[in-house]
């Protein structure tokens, strides 16, 4: 267990035979405490890929504070997650329900929406998550409503979404990454290679990125510059699908 959590854990335990102690004179304020520790513990569990206990740490925060949309969105995401589509469905919906304005809630269901081929319902809470004045990340929603176009084949609509979402944050790795696999996808190589160049100033390379650039120099008829990308490709991730695809192609 990691050391943040493990001291979440410890304030939780301490809080709790707190909350057994006064439950009768102050609860609310306890359980809403409570609440939000359960919640931060599920995430941390849902992030480690340890689905069961962060079910029961979100159950337990849901039994405690059933109003809190932060609450039924993660509940939201962890279905959505094991693929309970119903179940997370029902749980972005009473998120809404108790927080019709909030941005990350909306986001996360306009995404789900679009990943099940619900795509204006999901370009709706897209639009809406991005256009709200006192959402802070605005680029999120615009860069899902890029992800969202290019699903149902809008490439024009979808670049122009993600160009949005580097408008608001030029530094914003996943919108870069996806205009690189849209150029890659129209052809368009100079723009392909200069977005990989962006992305790469931002965050670490992958085996796809890698691989990508390949792909790019090779239309580009720059065979060192591809060979520099298989040889850091081959170095870092030797037992990557990717690899094995870009040492073949190159005999």
């Amino acid at each position: 267990m990691n050391k943040p959590l493990e001291c979440l854990l410890r304030w939780l335990g301490a809080l709790g035979v707190a909350t057994l102690t006064a439950c009768s004179h102050s609860p609310t304020s306890d359980s809403a405490t409570s609440a939000e520790l359960y919640r931060e513990m599920g995430i941390r569990y849902l992030e480690l890929g340890q689905i069961q206990t962060a079910l029961e740490r979100l159950q337990r925060a849901e039994e405690l504070a059933p109003r809190n949309s932060k609450i039924q969105d993660a509940l939201g995401v962890l279905y959505e997650k094991i693929n309970l589509l119903d179940k997370a469905s029902e749980h972005y919906q009473r998120a809404l329900a108790f927080a019709p304005d909030e941005p990350s809630s909306l986001n996360n269901y306009g995404q789900f929406l679009c990943r099940n081929n619900r795509f204006d319902e999901g370009l709706t809470q897209l639009q809406k998550a991005a256009t709200l004045p006192l959402n802070e990340r605005r680029w999120f929603a615009l860069a899902n409503m890029g992800l969202c176009e290019k699903a149902r084949g809008n490439l024009a609509i979808a670049e122009k979404h993600l160009r949005a979402a580097l408008a608001e944050n030029p530094n914003y790795a996943p919108a870069l990454l996806e205009l690189v696999r849209l150029s890659v996808e129209r052809g368009q190589w100079l723009s392909a290679r200069a977005f990989l160049e962006r992305y790469g100033g931002q965050a670490p390379q992958t085996a796809e990125t890698l691989a990508l650039g390949i792909q790019i120099e090779r239309a580009l008829g720059n065979s060192d510059m591809a060979e520099q990308y298989r040889q850091i490709l081959m170095e870092r991730f030797p037992s990557a699908p990717a690899t094995k695809g870009t040492t073949e192609s190159a005999r």
